[in-house]
């Protein structure tokens, strides 16, 4: 189930990358890909991921996608370490 929620989060980023490509930097896209790669490699971890809920606050500044992936990172490190 939190592999899904991490395929969903990517997907909706990737969604967004296709509708406003104007506003997709380089930067962005390796962030997008980082992501990605990240959701393979936990197919090998034991330990129990702990994804995001409805309840679950980000502390996104409003600011740009990239800012965005960076505060969903945030959140995600904070639940899992």
């Amino acid at each position: 189930m939190s592999q899904q929620l991490l395929r969903r989060a990517w997907n909706f980023i990737d969604t967004i990358k296709q509708v406003y490509p104007e506003h997709w930097s380089p930067e962005e896209q390796v962030l997008l890909d980082d992501l990605m790669k990240a959701d393979l490699d936990l197919s090998g971890v034991k330990r129990e991921w702990v994804g995001l809920t409805d309840e679950d606050e980000i502390d996104w500044d409003g600011g740009d996608l990239k800012s965005l992936v960076k505060a969903i990172e945030a959140k995600l490190k904070e639940k899992n370490t």
